[in-house]
């Protein structure tokens, strides 16, 4: 499975690119700091977002899952309690957009979402890392990892 790290064009927010299929996480997609917004971070009700997640996901997500609540419930747990993650503020079929803590580096706080994603669902195969958080558009690629 490949990740690309990047830097959102708009707002203090960095996106994991995936090469292969996510489960949508039931968040909304508009107005971040709107107060009526869904979110997923530390505070969220995981209970609540795996069952919805489990019913969005049921016949979408190209791996049926038999337990979906009881998976994407393991999965939520243990993206809520990456080091540095603020929120996740929108989660598509193969990206995540996430908001870091102030003093924790994007880079670690992404690739290890990208690691939680990777033991999740797609832990038989290589995972393959590139962060492209430099400036220059002509630049490929700040860090390019196996793990």
């Amino acid at each position: 499975m490949k990740t690309v790290i990047t830097k959102h064009p708009r707002g203090p927010f960095h996106v994991v690119h995936f090469s292969e299929e996510l489960p949508l996480l039931p968040i909304e997609s508009r107005d971040i700091w709107s107060r009526d917004r869904k979110r997923f971070g530390r505070a969220s009700d995981l209970d609540t977002i795996a069952i919805e997640m489990a019913t969005i996901n049921r016949g979408r997500f190209h791996q049926e899952i038999l337990d979906g609540k009881a998976i994407y419930h393991d999965y939520l747990i243990d993206l809520s309690t990456i080091r540095g993650l603020e929120l996740i503020y929108r989660s598509g079929r193969y990206q995540i957009d996430v908001l870091t803590g102030w003093c924790f580096d994007p880079k670690v706080v992404c690739r290890n979402v990208a690691c939680v994603v990777h033991q999740h669902f797609y832990s038989d195969s290589e995972l393959q890392i590139d962060i492209r958080l430099s400036k220059k558009a002509s630049h490929r690629g700040d860090t390019h990892e196996h793990v």
